[in-house]
């Protein structure tokens, strides 16, 4: 309608990139994700040494807000080593990791017990979700899917409309502000390369959702065509 406001951030709810519409393929996918974080954190020590790195990955993108909530050997590969390499160069970091473990585990022992101290009651308890990285992970994964598809044909809004239409949300400008936005300015290189490991696994989880759907009559996702 001509001359019409806007309606109010507040009355629209939280963003689609922080917290996924019920019921929607991206909410399917942000669970699947954060059962996958929660059962590397669980299984920790089957891993072989060459998962662990993305295993942290995963469980750092489930609990971005509290990362004194993460195992310590994650927190330690996360957060303490690379502010070692930084300060001392990597190879010289990786020498003191392998040479003293002891130190870098005590290391993030104190700075995560220092974060959970400091944390607002809030926090401790348990934030309101917030699932961006998770979402932008998805969101790219299916903007990988769609490119590789489609490739650059098309305009912008069609694939816009195409990526919003098979994550299940109502609104093409989550996608527009997303590709605008983090891709285009924040994306880093391991993201990308996980965008591209992601966009296969999207049919998959697809299926697992119709399963789903199937047998729970309606708690479902709003997937038109996957």
């Amino acid at each position: 309608m001509p001359g019409a406001k806007r309606e109010p951030a507040a009355a629209r709810g939280p963003s689609p990139l922080r917290v996924p519409p019920k019921g929607s393929f991206l909410a399917h996918c942000v669970d699947a994700l954060r059962a996958t974080a929660s059962e590397m954190r669980q299984n920790v020590a089957a891993l072989p040494d060459a998962e662990k790195p993305a295993a942290a990955w995963f469980i750092s993108l489930a609990e971005p807000r509290r990362p004194w909530l993460w195992p310590v050997w994650a927190y330690c590969d996360l957060l303490v080593r690379p502010r070692f390499a930084e300060a001392i160069g990597k190879a010289e970091a990786d020498r003191l990791f392998s040479a003293w473990p002891d130190m870098a585990r005590n290391q993030a022992i104190l700075e995560m017990d220092f974060r959970r101290r400091r944390a607002s009651k809030e926090a401790k308890q348990g934030p309101s979700p917030d699932y961006r990285d998770l979402t932008h992970l998805i969101i790219g994964a299916a903007y990988e899917e769609f490119v590789w598809k489609n490739g650059d044909s098309g305009t912008a809004n069609s694939r816009h409309a195409a990526i919003s239409n098979r994550l299940g949300l109502d609104d093409l400008g989550v996608i527009r502000r997303w590709e605008k936005g983090h891709f285009a300015k924040a994306a880093t290189d391991d993201e990308l390369a996980a965008y591209v490991y992601f966009s296969p696994q999207l049919d998959r989880l697809a299926e697992i959702g119709r399963l789903r759907s199937r047998g729970l009559n309606g708690n479902s996702f709003a997937e038109t065509d996957a």
